[in-house]
């Protein structure tokens, strides 16, 4: 009744009272449960305080206080952003659309058990929030998604039920009309990824702050059920994508309008290659439909031409009409045609990705989970084509031998699908690949079709010194017309004779003297160091010299071959890989030091079969490979590891700087090498301290007030400080220690002025305590924290009461007596 005259009779007013009062009853309750356990609610109180709110205010005045507490004590104790936007809640939805929301919205904050739920039990959520960027709250709609950069966590509701409903819609549908959409395959794709998170948000998240929790029964039940969808999704949206007769509208539309899922589908965020793939793409629809005229993108072709030519150059460019026909009707021919032609399709994503650097180490046609949705066998076809066309490629630049290519011919149709792939991606690029004489000289010889001639195996030493020629990036050059431009021949006259007809005079003149030069310097070696390197070159893959060469003199790129080929004679195989990918990586900061070791190494000692110190040879058998490494490269790698050693502060500080000394005399420049230390070091270097830390806490153990545990702070940081070892990324880990110490001394006060409060009967000692603990509080009150003052005076003014009516009782009882 008072409640309605408060109200003023007016319904809307005494709901928001009510609504108040469970909000007060509510905050209590989380004091009252979680504050003297010191397990959350004064960390909640200053995220609380702290944190900047976007569209809680809309969201809040449609949901009930309580609930919309239960909302923040879980989204502060997940996230450590000072930002949350709840704005994708109810962005874009008209009213009708807002009212059902809301009512579900409901549903799963009512079943949210706060009360049982701690920031413990959070801390798993948080944990996983942190490692995958994008986690759902176990048991409901809430969609947390974290932007680290710009300090920000996104909150959205997405209704599950509807989105499995939805997804098995489209998927029959889909599957009945045989075809989809892109708006079909981009709202089927967006439905995908959600559940996608949903799904493993309920796998591997164990406590649920709902109270909707599912058997286990069902949940095997509902996980696989999901799974089920979701594979089948995938699988869907890739057949109905990758199809081979529409492959370049299909990502023409989906490039132009959902930017996105073309990213999502490739797994590649650079622009220029999703450019590059889609390109591919392109000329891949043409060739297979025999549109010729089509194939090439004529503002590629005039920019290739004024590259070579010059403005108003009116050369032709690129392979002929004819060839391309005679490729089409090739691929026309494919038996298991749809298979390989998505095989080839694949093939191409691949070969793109590979030529960027961090995409080397895989094969990541398309994102992880629609390559799960492939078949193995077909999985595996795609890969030997693309490991095919690689061969391909590597032979024409040098870096694979005719040997792999021979063996690649007896695949059959996989050597006609990578010969295509590879076309393709080669003329896909903006490069001096385009050129019908770099396709007439490399290409079309490896196919068993008139009118090229495969290349002849039996002159295998020209063949080896030719292959050197590519290995320097020198596509047009053989050996013979250096040795014609030596005897004064003049290079229109070489072109001419040659029959070129799309490369430039000023390029064809660039690659006969950079030619020249390696001629010389090959001829000017010992005979015997020159038959090793060209028998090594006539079988074996090389990788990474290319890159290497630019940096070393010639004598110094011939050495390191001979160091590679003396090293394959240690294998007994027919061919073997010589990789230099380790050097590869950091030789633009160490060239100095490589070149200075090789020019003061012998080719009598490589012949011997003796290695720089600078350098290590690693051997494996089943490859066979050989791996050149750069000794400082592993020595900083070997010391790294050994930080982890390190007991001490200084023995860690001493260990960086003398790895970070030593670098200096092999590197220009050692900023790099700093950043490989970096994270070694600053995570040993924490490492120390945290048992710094523990001995701290045995430490504080002995503490029984704020004031020693203020005065044994200071002094352990001043030390610490002192001792410059107090890392800015610790000092969080320093105070959490001293704060876990503080909020065990308030508890354990908290709980002396229960049991005192407890045991006094009358108002007399309840004031006389009271100046007791007032005193004691404005001692330690900017520790304490106005809340928990406020805490302590309830708690006084609870018993004030209590005594107050006790004494009423008693007087009451005396007066009817």
């Amino acid at each position: 009744m008072e409640l309605e005259v408060l109200a003023g009779f007016e319904e809307a007013s005494l709901q928001k009272i009510k609504d108040v009062r469970q909000l007060v009853v509510k905050v209590e309750s989380l004091m009252e449960r979680f504050w003297e356990k010191g397990i959350g609610f004064e960390e909640f109180a200053r995220r609380l305080m702290e944190s900047e709110f976007h569209g809680t205010g809309r969201l809040f005045q449609l949901v009930p206080p309580n609930h919309g507490l239960s909302l923040l004590w879980i989204l502060l104790g997940a996230s450590k952003e000072k930002i949350l936007n709840l704005n994708p809640v109810l962005k874009g939805l008209p009213p009708n659309e807002i009212a059902k929301k809301v009512t579900k919205i409901k549903k799963d904050l009512e079943a949210i058990d706060i009360l049982g739920t701690s920031w413990a039990v959070i801390g798993e959520l948080k944990e996983e929030l942190y490692k995958r960027s994008e986690i759902f709250v176990p048991g409901t709609g809430f969609l947390l998604s974290l932007n680290s950069a710009l300090g920000v966590l996104a909150v959205d509701y997405q209704d599950i039920r509807e989105d499995i409903k939805k997804c098995s819609r489209y998927l029959e549908r889909i599957g009945e009309n045989g075809k989809a959409s892109i708006e079909e395959i981009n709202e089927l794709d967006s439905l995908i990824k959600r559940l996608n998170v949903y799904q493993y948000s309920q796998k591997d998240i164990k406590n649920y702050p709902s109270r909707k929790i599912l058997s286990s029964k069902d949940k095997a039940l509902r996980y696989k059920f999901l799974d089920n969808l979701l594979l089948s999704g995938r699988k869907l949206v890739f057949e109905t994508v990758l199809d081979p007769s529409n492959i370049y509208l299909n990502f023409r539309q989906i490039k132009d309008r959902y930017p996105r899922l073309l990213s999502h589908l490739l797994g590649v965020k650079e622009q220029h290659l999703l450019d590059r793939i889609v390109e591919s793409f392109r000329m891949f629809q043409y060739m297979l439909i025999k549109d010729i005229k089509s194939f090439y993108n004529p503002e590629v072709l005039e920019r290739r031409l004024q590259q070579e030519f010059g403005v108003g150059g009116s050369s032709e460019i690129g392979a002929t009409e004819e060839e391309i026909l005679l490729l089409s009707e090739e691929l026309e021919g494919l038996s298991d045609r749809e298979e390989l032609l998505r095989g080839i399709l694949l093939a191409l994503v691949g070969l793109v990705k590979s030529s960027e650097e961090q995409f080397l180490q895989t094969v990541g046609f398309l994102t992880p989970e629609f390559c799960q949705a492939l078949s193995n066998d077909f999985r595996d076809k795609a890969l030997k084509i693309f490991e095919g066309a690689k061969v391909i490629l590597g032979y024409t630049q040098g870096t694979h031998s005719l040997f792999q290519v021979e063996e690649l011919r007896g695949l059959g149709t996989i050597f006609l699908a990578s010969f295509i792939a590879a076309f393709i991606v080669s003329q896909a690029c903006e490069s001096k690949l385009i050129s019908h004489d770099y396709l007439a000289k490399f290409l079309y010889p490896l196919l068993p079709i008139p009118p090229y001639q495969r290349p002849d195996p039996k002159d295998s030493k020209g063949y080896a010194f030719g292959r050197l020629f590519r290995l320097k990036g020198l596509m047009y050059v053989e050996p013979g017309d250096v040795e014609k431009y030596l005897r004064k021949a003049q290079p229109r006259y070489i072109m001419t004779m040659k029959g070129l007809r799309d490369v430039g005079l000023p390029n064809f003149e660039r690659e006969l003297y950079e030619g020249s030069r390696v001629y010389r310097a090959f001829f000017g070696l010992p005979e015997q160091f020159r038959a090793e390197i060209l028998k090594f070159l006539e079988r074996a893959v090389v990788k990474g010299f290319t890159k290497v060469s630019n940096f070393l003199t010639y004598e110094n790129q011939f050495k390191l071959l001979g160091l590679l080929a003396i090293a394959s004679t240690k294998i007994d195989s027919q061919w073997c890989i010589a990789n230099l990918g380790s050097v590869c990586g950091s030789i633009d900061i160490t060239y100095e030091c490589i070149n200075k070791e090789l020019l003061n190494f012998s080719y009598d000692r490589i012949l011997s079969g003796d290695l720089p110190s600078i350098f290590s040879l690693e051997l494996f058998e089943d490859g066979p490979e050989i791996v050149l490494e750069f000794n400082p490269d592993i020595e900083i790698s070997n010391v790294s590891k050994e930080f982890a050693q390190a007991t001490d502060i200084q023995e860690l500080k001493t260990k960086y700087t003398k790895i970070l000394h030593r670098a200096s005399e092999y590197y220009i420049t050692i900023d790099r090498i700093e950043k490989i230390l970096q994270k070694p070091y600053t995570d040993r270097l924490k490492a120390i301290i945290q048992e710094k830390l523990n001995i701290i806490s045995r430490e504080l153990a002995e503490i029984k007030d704020f004031s020693t545990l203020e005065k044994y702070k200071k002094k352990t940081i001043d030390s610490m400080l002192n001792r410059g070892v107090f890392v800015k990324e610790v000092i969080p880990d320093v105070d959490e220690v001293f704060e876990r110490k503080a909020n065990e001394l308030r508890q354990a006060k908290i709980m002396e002025i229960r049991n005192e409060l407890a045991r006094i009967k009358d108002q007399d000692r309840l004031m006389e305590y009271w100046e007791e603990t007032k005193a004691y509080l404005k001692t330690n009150k900017s520790i304490l924290g106005q809340d928990y003052l406020l805490l302590v005076a309830r708690l006084f003014d609870s018993t004030s009461a209590k005594l107050l009516n006790l004494a009423q009782k008693n007087n009451g009882s005396k007066f009817s007596s």
